[in-house]
């Protein structure tokens, strides 16, 4: 995957980067009644290419490490609701009652994952390929 954004700091071999963000309306913000806010996200990458402050440059992401970050964040907490209140039906609950297992395991899902991230010592991988 690859994004663009603009070197805010250097630490070593590293550089920190805002990604710009695409908005909703395609960046014609002037002409859109959406009244959405742009925010921005901080990126360290690695700086083989040596840019500095204020280089606008495109960084590119381990295409792998996203897919499986969107994994873990939108579609594990879903597999454990749904396998929560199936688990809780088999044990013989009434719907209800296996509505809110299944939402218990959905939010402990949230639980792990933020333990796990807290955890994990390995970041997304991300480097500079090109300085604009």
């Amino acid at each position: 995957m690859h994004a663009k954004g603009t070197v805010t700091q250097i630490n070593g071999n590293k550089a920190l980067i805002i990604v710009d963000r695409p908005t909703t309306c395609g960046g014609s913000c002037a002409n859109c009644s959406g009244n959405c806010t742009i925010t921005n996200n901080s990126i360290e990458a690695e700086n083989p290419l040596g840019a500095k402050v204020g280089d606008y440059v495109v960084i590119e992401t381990e295409t792998k490490s996203v897919l499986f970050s969107a994994f873990l964040v939108y579609i594990l907490p879903v597999i454990f609701l749904c396998l929560g209140y199936f688990i809780a039906e088999y044990m013989g609950l009434e719907e209800a009652g296996s509505m809110i297992c299944g939402f218990i395991l959905f939010i402990f899902t949230f639980l792990c994952l933020h333990l796990y991230d807290k955890k994990r010592k390995k970041s997304i991988n991300s480097k500079i390929i090109e300085i604009i």
